[in-house]
């Protein structure tokens, strides 16, 4: 889901486990002369485990480095 699993970069450094070259995916989705914001990677989760996750990287990361 999203574009961030066509980049290359993403894939080597271990941000996703799919290879985009591989499965042939579009590198251009996630950065292109025509897009007008830099790229970002997010990930969603549901409801009941938001704030799960939010309290995990709070402890892991310290409250000043979380947004």
């Amino acid at each position: 889901r999203g574009s961030a699993a066509g980049s290359v970069v993403a894939f080597c450094t271990g941000i996703t486990n799919i290879d985009p070259l591989e499965y042939d995916l579009l590198f251009e989705r996630f950065l292109n002369p025509e897009r007008v914001s830099m790229p970002d990677i997010d990930i969603d989760f549901d409801d009941d485990g938001r704030q799960k996750v939010i309290d995990y990287v709070v402890d892991k990361y310290g409250k000043a480095q979380v947004a």
